[in-house]
């Protein structure tokens, strides 16, 4: 059995215009292959192409699996607002 690498992009740049008063971060976390299952600290989210995170601020780990393929694991700092990537 071979073991491909998942694929995760995830990049963080504040969004101008961004509501000061908001409280949580939010991110799309695109995977390849689409059936991959996304963590966020640790918990399940969600299985998906793009999956969009809402969470607080702060550093935060994103890991993507999937069977066959080598997992990928990120810590990431959320800023307040939308995260693009």
């Amino acid at each position: 059995m071979s073991h491909c690498k998942l694929a995760i992009s995830v990049a963080l740049v504040t969004l101008w215009g961004v509501a000061t008063f908001a409280q949580e971060a939010k991110v799309p976390v695109i995977v390849n292959p689409p059936q991959a299952y996304v963590f966020l600290d640790g918990v399940a989210i969600k299985e998906g192409k793009q999956v969009i995170l809402k969470t607080a601020p702060g550093e935060h780990v994103i890991s993507v699996y999937n069977y066959g393929y080598v997992g990928q694991i990120r810590h990431v700092e959320f800023v307040t607002g939308w995260n693009e990537v």
